[in-house]
């Protein structure tokens, strides 16, 4: 009961919950801002003709270019209100039903951070983030504390971020090709220097035994300080190798706040210099206990329980979650494969009349976007929805062009893929009209091709 009372009911100072939010709420507004001058949201899911539904939330769609605009302007307003905690709550609740809503319009969307993004937006509805470093109302004001569970359920989420990206990098490519590793250091080598063996499992095992322990090292005060070393090493290093990942390494720098004692030194610093005053102090509330409604009790059990199963299902569904894609999503698999796609193409054939079409990659690019067709080699299963996609449009194209319907087209799928340093190979079968192949999410589906073994020869 002592270690519940101290992780969940203890009264804490909510200066270090108050500036992440304000953190967070920061990156999300620059976030907002590029998607803005750069022309991403619109292009992501607005110019494309089909956007991939996810299993089950096919009702998830975009709206007109009106509706998605303003939903891009609310989401920039969230996040302000959300920095400047006024009315965080409602805040944080208006950004995570646009944001999501958003992330879910489209499978090729889909990265770790967008759903980091999301989860945070959420929790925040359920904290008091706004007791501090906010301008919250005056009547509202004198509340400083917050129950210690508010904090360690934010410490939880970024621990599961780091601990699952490890979990999903222990496969055989990770641990025994030291792969994609040895690709990555590769490409990101200048002038085609190929990097030293000890760099590449330096790189391979540090990352692997970094991301599986660093969770736990932030939570235990004694390796605190090497473990806060080792995040600002680690994530500014990512930010310069790869460059896809836009704020993520930084958003997770900023989590770092979470970690310290909320009422020790380094938080009463860190306050000091925010807050002009001659004591900058941390009012200690050792001894002070909040009551915890059973409601919010059951919530955390639930939401912990889901974050600790949720990324195992793959185990239950595929024997290669990172090939097939199936069950990848939304489980913390990042940077354990890099593939180059050698050929992108579909070959539709009229088999009452006896005509094929060759659809290539600049018809595919004239209807949706490269994040798309990009994601097509790493999830078999948009292919398959874009060839079903494809015959409903061929048909009522053939039909205005040639004044009739074409019932019975057959949909080919050719995508060859290089894979962790393999040689291309074939990811969906290329003799199978995925018109007619079944699609489960919770089975095998014979139609993607199983992954060569890796030879060196």
């Amino acid at each position: 009961m002592s270690f519940l009372n101290q992780t969940l009911f203890k009264n804490v100072n909510s200066f270090s919950l108050g500036l992440f939010r304000f953190v967070f709420g920061a990156f999300m507004l620059i976030e907002m801002i590029y998607y803005l001058k750069s022309g991403f949201f619109k292009d992501s899911v607005m110019v494309p003709y089909y956007n991939f539904p996810y299993d089950y939330l096919e009702f998830i769609s975009p709206m007109g270019d009106s509706a998605m605009s303003f939903i891009h302007f609310m989401m920039g307003l969230s996040a302000i209100l959300i920095m400047i905690g006024y009315y965080s709550r409602w805040a944080s609740l208006l950004f995570f039903i646009c944001f999501t809503y958003f992330l879910l319009c489209c499978r090729g969307l889909f990265n770790n951070h967008f759903y980091l993004f999301s989860l945070l937006s959420l929790l925040f509805v359920f904290l008091d983030a706004d007791r501090s470093f906010s301008i919250r109302p005056k009547n509202k004001a004198k509340e400083k504390v917050i129950p210690m569970w508010q904090l360690n359920i934010l410490r939880f989420q970024i621990v599961v971020v780091y601990f699952f990206g490890g979990v999903a990098k222990l496969t055989h490519d990770w641990l025994v090709l030291k792969e994609p590793m040895r690709e990555t250091l590769k490409s990101f080598s200048p002038n085609g220097f190929i990097p030293s063996e000890l760099m590449v499992s330096l790189f391979n095992y540090g990352g692997l035994a970094f991301d599986l322990s660093i969770g736990f090292l932030l939570l235990f005060r004694r390796t605190r300080t090497v473990a806060i070393i080792g995040v600002v090493l680690f994530n500014l290093t990512n930010a310069i190798i790869f460059d896809d990942i836009a704020i993520f390494p930084f958003v997770m720098l900023g989590t770092i706040v979470l970690f310290l004692d909320p009422e020790g030194k380094a938080i009463v610093k860190i306050k000091s210099f925010f807050v002009n005053n001659r004591g900058p102090s941390i009012k200690r509330t050792s001894g002070e206990y909040h009551q915890i409604s059973k409601p919010v009790i059951l919530g955390v059990v639930v939401y912990v329980l889901f974050q600790v199963l949720f990324p195992l299902r793959h185990h239950l569904i595929t024997d290669n979650v990172v090939w097939t894609g199936i069950a990848r999503k939304f489980s913390w698999h990042m940077k354990v494969q890099q593939r180059t796609e050698k050929e992108i193409s579909f070959l539709v054939k009229d088999k009452l009349g006896g005509e094929e079409i060759m659809v290539d990659y600049n018809f595919i690019n004239q209807r949706i976007n490269n994040l798309q067709i990009g994601h097509m080699s790493q999830s078999p299963v948009m292919a398959w929805q874009f060839a079903n996609w494809l015959e409903k449009r061929l048909n009522k194209e053939l039909k205005a062009q040639k004044n009739k319907s074409f019932k019975d087209l057959e949909i080919y799928c050719t995508i060859q893929t290089s894979f962790n340093g393999r040689p291309a190979q074939y990811i969906i079968d290329p003799s199978i009209d995925l018109t007619k192949a079944p699609y489960s999410p919770f089975g095998a589906n014979t139609w993607i091709m199983p992954l060569k073994e890796y030879s060196s020869e």
